[in-house]
């Protein structure tokens, strides 16, 4: 059991969703789990690291500004996090099915895979991204959802689908199924709809500047900013088509999960 707030974090490189390797940042899981969010980051929260057997595949998503890493290991250590000391219940245990708390994300740049033959996703995928695609989350929107363990596909296809493109691939991997499920009796937090009087839930850029605005263009937007994620451009000027949420960040206008 261990007391954080965001200011905790010393490394955001976690691997897995819902359930994650033990090696990773315990604050960094909070986050990404959702126990440690905008409503209670001031004050921080009392967590507890729960060890749930080995198991694997582990799963990249993107939930608060943490991008969480994937492997295809089958007998990865692995622990859950959760506001309670009660001994989690035997679907949080389970070796080849997670459950996770999941928001909707499209800021993760990252590539995801899509086979149509029944609707996989491979195991690398920002998962975050590829339940915009399936349909079952919208951007900003964060439910339960099960992740399964598939066969492997032998390829992937692209496809566009509400408002995300997959990428092809022609060498074959693992998969992952992605359904909502509220079954699992486990203390996530409650479902949350998209947010609302927020502008930037995604990439802002789009929605407020087109093509090249003229020099004094002007914005004004509301935004929760996100821990910024390297590879970004500029220091107080920055390139305009990256996340606004992290840029605030880095600029000192808001601080990780304040809006």
């Amino acid at each position: 059991v261990i007391y954080l707030t965001p200011a905790d974090v010393i490394s955001t490189s976690i691997i897995g969703t819902g359930r994650y390797q033990n090696s990773g940042d315990v604050t960094a899981m909070a986050i990404h789990a959702g126990i440690l969010n905008p409503a209670n980051a001031a004050a921080g929260v009392t967590v507890y690291i729960h060890e749930v057997g080995t198991g694997g595949p582990l799963y990249a998503s993107s939930f608060n500004g943490i991008t969480s890493g994937s492997t295809t290991s089958t007998s990865a250590k692995m622990v859950v996090v959760s506001t309670t000391s009660a001994d989690p219940p035997a679907c949080m245990k389970q070796a080849s099915v997670a459950y996770a708390y999941m928001e909707g994300q499209t800021y993760n740049t990252g590539s995801i895979y899509y086979s149509p033959t029944g609707s996989h996703y491979r195991y690398s995928s920002d998962l975050s991204k590829a339940a915009i695609h399936a349909g079952i989350l919208t951007e900003g929107e964060a439910k339960v959802v099960r992740l399964t363990a598939e066969t492997r596909v032998g390829s992937w296809s692209p496809d566009t689908a509400n408002g995300i493109t997959t990428s092809s691939l022609s060498s074959g991997t693992q998969a992952v199924a992605i359904a909502l499920d509220s079954t699992c009796t486990f203390p996530f937090p409650a479902d949350r709809a998209a947010p609302v009087g927020v502008d930037c839930t995604g990439d802002c850029s789009a929605a407020h500047f087109s093509g090249t605005p003229p020099i004094g263009t002007l914005a004004t937007v509301t935004l929760t900013g996100l821990r910024p994620r390297s590879g970004y451009y500029g220091a107080g000027f920055y390139r305009m088509d990256q996340d606004w949420r992290q840029l605030a960040v880095h600029a000192g206008v808001v601080e990780p999960m304040e809006t």
